[in-house]
């Protein structure tokens, strides 16, 4: 019989479920993948003897909102970038088109 710990995240059940997405997500961390997963485990290791199952759910929902927020933090991150590498022109011209229709003397816009 296998362990918990060698099965894929996919196939994981209960509260270790949120321990593969949370690795698997912490591999691309800001901050590093290793600093990520030193904080995973300290906080697993923390709550490690928590007997109360209204507790041990309370908790479980916790690292199911951090997977949704490290989440939102890439997609954001993605689209900073793709905003960045594609409208950056756009944008840089239509300052420039703007720029060249002020009229400078009485601050209007030319239309």
């Amino acid at each position: 019989m296998s362990s918990a710990w060698q099965l894929p995240p996919h196939k994981l059940v209960g509260p270790f479920t949120g321990v593969g997405s949370l690795s698997y997500l912490g591999r691309e961390y800001p901050a590093g993948a290793d600093f990520f997963h030193a904080r995973l485990k300290k906080a697993f290791l923390k709550n490690r003897d928590l007997k109360d199952p209204a507790e041990i759910q309370k908790r479980i929902d916790l690292g199911d909102y951090i997977c949704k927020e490290i989440e939102a933090m890439y997609h954001i991150n993605k689209y900073r970038a793709m905003k960045k590498r594609y409208y950056e022109d756009i944008e840089a011209e239509s300052i420039q088109s703007k720029l060249e229709n002020t009229n400078w003397a009485d601050g209007a816009v030319k239309r």
